[in-house]
């Protein structure tokens, strides 16, 4: 298993996946991600700061667990993003390498 995630420096996280799951009050399992993210000072208004927290988080947080699917190797990695208020708290980003791709792509982040 990797260290780190490989293509780290190519790393996309779309904005849609933070504005319409991980930080949406109403998407019904992006909203507990949601709550959880505001309690930190990071809402659908500056997603800015948990696109940059996720790519940092990309860069230099361990690969945790690797995942063989049919869409490609999926990483986990955890611990802690930078936030607003400084407190910094620990999370588990998934990032997926399409078959045929080299960039990860996030596919989801939470508490850890």
């Amino acid at each position: 298993m990797a260290n780190k995630l490989p293509n780290a420096e190519e790393a996309i996280v779309e904005s849609g996946k933070l504005i319409d799951y991980l930080l949406s009050q109403t998407h019904p399992v992006g909203m507990g991600k949601a709550k959880f993210f505001k309690a930190f000072e990071i809402t659908v208004d500056n997603f800015e700061v948990l696109e940059t927290a996720l790519l940092e988080h990309g860069l230099t947080k361990p690969v945790v667990k690797s995942t063989d699917t049919k869409f490609g190797t999926k990483f986990e990695l955890e611990c802690s993003i930078t936030t607003p208020d400084s407190r910094n708290p620990c999370i588990r980003s998934v990032w997926i390498i399409e078959t045929g791709k080299s960039a990860p792509r996030l596919v989801t982040a939470y508490p850890n």
